[in-house]
């Protein structure tokens, strides 16, 4: 789905620390919840100032039409997302949203469909911050009937986020840590088989770290599922104009750059080129 960005001055209503680091921030806005989809990000400037100077891209970690409605997760890790961690409720936020192109309800080349199969399990795949627009995600599939199943990688049990939120939502939600403090000991990634099923079609949604892109796209293509992944990159403009978010779509041998930022953040696993970091 092509954005219909707008430039807007949202509200800020609530902050929820989840954890020592990342805090959930509620805007109210009356255009972004009705305009975004899934897999879509808005670009803000962290403070009312011009420091720092670039704006920073959020996923929408959920949104709510009837109450005009939105939510980011937002880790500390540098200048930018500190300054906004630590803006105060009902202080205007100046951005650019909804941007890019979500996860897909519908194949375009009128192939085949996806997100409406009765019979299908969705798998969704994500490592540390990477669980940022699968409550989205997640929320949609639910109200359409569907089964969910999250798969959540974490180092340790500090930093596993958002089980209630996708419990309630009526997910199943499955853990690992990698130095088993929590669920399963390991990479997210050695969850998949077990929910690989013979009798349902399956269809994965990733994001997170690009070892663990590159393996759900490797195994994917293996098994002829359906996936769809969400990048992430380093942005300057988040409208495409700049290139700097490039990533490779087509084959080893035959390939050319799409911009994260107006192409994606959303592609197709099988025509994806995921380089490790």
């Amino acid at each position: 789905m092509v954005s219909q960005a707008r430039l807007v001055s949202s509200t800020l209503i609530k902050k929820n620390w989840m954890t020592d680091e990342v805090v959930r921030l509620t805007f109210s806005d009356p255009h972004i919840p009705t305009l975004a989809v899934p897999g879509q990000f808005v670009f803000l400037r962290p403070s009312p100032l011009n420091y720092p100077l670039l704006r920073r891209p959020y996923s929408l970690f959920d949104v709510d039409e009837e109450k005009g409605v939105f939510d980011l997760l937002v880790k500390v890790v540098g200048v930018g997302s500190r300054i906004l961690s630590q803006r105060s409720e009902r202080e205007m936020v100046d951005l650019i949203g909804p941007l890019g192109n979500g996860f897909s309800l519908s194949d375009n080349s009128g192939q085949r469909e996806l997100l409406t199969w009765s019979d299908s399990k969705h798998l969704i795949v994500a490592g540390g911050m990477g669980i940022a627009p699968m409550h989205f995600l997640a929320r949609r599939l639910k109200e359409r009937g569907e089964e969910v199943v999250v798969l959540f990688g974490a180092v340790s049990r500090n930093e596993v986020l958002c089980s209630s939120e996708f419990q309630e939502l009526g997910a199943l939600f499955v853990v690992s840590t990698e130095d088993g403090s929590l669920g399963k000991m390991g990479k997210v990634s050695s969850l998949i088989p077990e929910y690989l099923s013979r009798d349902k079609r399956i269809q994965i949604y990733a994001c997170g770290p690009r070892g663990l892109l590159k393996e759900v796209v490797e195994l994917s293509r293996r098994e002829g599922l359906l996936c769809q992944v969400s990048m992430e990159e380093r942005m300057a403009c988040g409208l495409g104009a700049c290139r700097s978010c490039v990533c490779k779509v087509g084959t080893e041998s035959q390939f050319e750059y799409k911009r994260v930022c107006r192409d994606g953040p959303v592609f197709r696993g099988e025509e994806l080129i995921v380089e490790k970091g």
